[in-house]
């Protein structure tokens, strides 16, 4: 019998990317950055999906830290939080290297 390892918990890099790779979520995020914060009822007048389906991306983003979502009463209003996202994109910049001149490549 094969032995299972735990699946490594993904981190944040991974959770914000996966969450902006998809085009409904990033028109969503599009939607609540015009709008501040809206319900799952307005963004539907934005994007041709089910409740359901918005559900399930406003799941992803709010899972990833992008999206916050704000509880009153029977209704919720969701909004952006970008600091998941800066930390993220500042992460990789700090990891980017100045491309070297040709003159300064071996070889070339």
């Amino acid at each position: 019998m094969k032995e299972s390892r735990p699946k490594p918990k993904p981190d944040e890099a991974d959770l914000v990317l996966a969450a902006l790779a998809h085009p409904i979520r990033r028109k969503i995020l599009d939607d609540l950055d015009t709008h501040v914060a809206m319900s799952v009822t307005y963004l539907r007048q934005e994007i041709p999906l089910t409740r359901q389906g918005i559900r399930k991306h406003l799941g992803e983003l709010i899972k990833a830290g992008i999206v916050i979502r704000y509880r009153e009463r029977r209704s919720a209003v969701y909004f952006i939080d970008p600091r998941p996202i800066r930390r993220v994109f500042a992460a990789l910049a700090d990891r980017g290297r100045p491309i070297p001149s040709s003159s300064s490549i071996v070889g070339y």
